[in-house]
Order: C-alpha cells, then structure tokens, then sequence
C-alpha cells in the first residue's frame, strides 16, 4: 500500500511539472509571439516615419524680397536630419546641424557607379560650392554622427518663345508673345530675361507695358510671361521691326549660388502688313482661283471683290464660308473666288 502510494504521489507531481512546462513553454511562445509583433509594428512604423520624411527633405532656406519678389539667398541651407535633399551643380551649400553651423564636412559619392567614393569636403564652417562637382548623383554627406543624402544634379534651362501656343521664330509687332522655360531651377531663384534690341541694348523692362519687369524677377513671374491668359504675356504693341535675342539667366546671389544661363532665342518683330496674292491673273468664266491673303494672327480680314456682280465665293473651298458668298469678314488665310456672268 505505501508503494502504490508513493508511486501515486509521484505520478502527481509529473503530471504538474508537465501541466507546469507545458503552461510555460505556452507562455513563452505568447511572450516570442509578442516580441515579434511589437518588432514588426515597430520595424513598420519605423519605415513609414522614414519614408514620410524622406519626401519633405531638409532644406530649410530662408527667403527674401529683391526687386518686390520672394527671391532665395546665396546658397541651399541644408540641415543634416538623415534625409534626401535635391542640389543642383554649381549652387552653394550651408550645412547645419540643431540650428547652427556644421565643422567640416565629407561628402562621398554611393551612385551610379562612377561615382562611387568620389570624396568632397567642406570648408571648417560647413559652406561648401557644388561647382568642383561634375557628376550627376546620390551623395552622401556626414558629419560626425549626422548625415543627409545629396541627390545633385545638373541645371537645366531650356527656352522657347510662343504664340497661341506654337513656337515662333518671328511675329507681327502687336502680338502677345509667351515666354516658355522649362528648368529644374526653385521657383523663388532670382531671374533675368535678357531682351536684346535690334541695335544690341538690353531692355530691363517692356518699352509697351513697364510693369512687365525683365530683370530681377523670380522663376515663378517668368513662368506667368507664358501663361494662356494672353494679358499676362509680353505685350508687343509698338516695338521696332527688327531681330531680338532672348535668354534667361540667374542672379547667383539670389539664386541660391547658381550661375547659369539658358539657351539664346533670336525673334524677328515684323510690320503689320496685309498681303494678297492670286495663283494666276485671269481667268475664263465659271474658273476658279485661289488667293492667298497675309496678316497679322488673331486679325479680322475683310475680303471683297470690285464687282461683286460676277464673283462668287464658292462654299466650303479652302477657308470660304459654309455658303456662297460675294465677301467676307474672317480670320481667314486662303480663299477660293470664280467669275460668272
């Protein structure tokens, strides 16, 4: 009897260390499953922040005003909080760390492949010309425990000049001209657009209209010179006939260091003059011939004939009306008459 009790006993007790073991190996998996969820919650949230702040970047330029536009300063303030910020070749950089200026700092190329460990220093007070550069890039500037990824690129400015929407090389004097840039330039960079003369000087505001300002300006004033609202684009009313060259050009101490001038435009201003022209200086009865008749774009033409009697705008040819007519008052380039008796 005291044997099958003992041996009772012991089975007991092996049956709570398993109930035990069991109950702590279940609570040891509850406690790794929590650990891992926290993890991955803390792993997600830690990629989200990244990611979020990656797209707001650090530069933390201060504006001013030149010339009654916000315009940038001399050079990109950049504060070094582990983001990724966009340098153009030939600005100036200012890096700053909790609000002050950094010591030296290193700045080694990661991407593409040329130019990997390309190495650039700043001077001893964190100012440093991106102008040494010459390759385009991922950067990766540090200083002690603080870094920021620089992706530098090259200054873009391509000109063109624009009426109703389609490039010109010439206009009549009168018509709204568009200024067309497209850039990878800020849009508070301070600007110029250089308007040469016939004769070779340089018009720093519209002769036609003097609040439309050539010099000092900011990229988004520029931008409003090729706006669809034909108001806002360069009056041309009264200008010299003549060749004009246009380009446009930053103010580096307002551009944020940047020296850099677009591609030059050269547009012929030409007189308002009306011209017409026949394919052919007589005809027989019932032949039709074409005229072809020259303005300035956006004029009203009025076309009529000396005997209306025995001519006839036949309908639907070139740019005549919808209908037979004897004379027209239309926007209109070429047109088809016949005689008749």
């Amino acid at each position: 009897m005291v044997h099958n009790e003992k041996e009772k006993e012991g089975g007991e007790k092996k049956e709570k260390m398993k109930a035990k073991k069991g109950k702590d190996e279940g609570g040891e998996k509850k406690a790794i499953m929590g650990i891992l969820l926290l993890l991955a919650v803390i792993v997600i949230s830690s990629v989200f922040s990244v990611m979020t702040h990656l797209a707001t970047g650090s530069d933390v330029t201060r504006t001013m005003v030149r010339n009654d536009y916000v315009v940038n300063p001399d050079n990109i303030t950049i504060s070094m909080d582990g983001n990724i910020t966009e340098v153009l070749i030939g600005q100036n950089v200012q890096f700053m760390c909790g609000g002050n200026r950094t010591g030296t700092v290193t700045i080694i190329g990661i991407a593409p492949e040329e130019i990997e460990g390309l190495t650039f220093t700043s001077n001893s007070t964190g100012w440093f010309d991106t102008g040494v550069m010459t390759k385009a890039g991922m950067y990766n500037a540090t200083y002690g425990e603080h870094w920021e990824l620089l992706e530098v690129s090259k200054p873009g400015m391509g000109l063109r000049l624009k009426v109703n929407g389609y490039e010109v090389s010439g206009i009549i004097a009168g018509a709204p001209l568009g200024i067309d840039l497209i850039s990878n330039l800020d849009e508070n960079d301070c600007v110029d657009l250089v308007v040469r003369t016939p004769e070779g000087y340089r018009l720093k505001q519209n002769p036609a209209d003097p609040s439309q300002k050539f010099d000092d300006m900011n990229v988004s004033q520029l931008l409003e010179y090729g706006s669809e609202n034909d108001s806002k684009r360069i009056n041309t009313s009264g200008w010299d006939v003549g060749e004009y060259k246009f380009s446009v050009r930053t103010e580096e101490e307002n551009a944020r260091g940047l020296d850099a001038s677009s591609n030059t435009r050269t547009l012929a201003v030409l007189k308002a003059e009306i011209s017409i022209e026949a394919e052919k200086d007589s005809i027989v009865e019932l032949e039709r011939v074409r005229l072809t008749v020259t303005d300035a774009p956006k004029h009203n033409i009025t076309i009529s004939s000396s005997d209306p009697t025995h001519t006839i705008f036949p309908a639907g040819y070139e740019d005549n009306l919808p209908f037979d007519s004897s004379g027209f008052n239309e926007p209109i380039q070429k047109l088809v008459i016949e005689c008749k008796n």
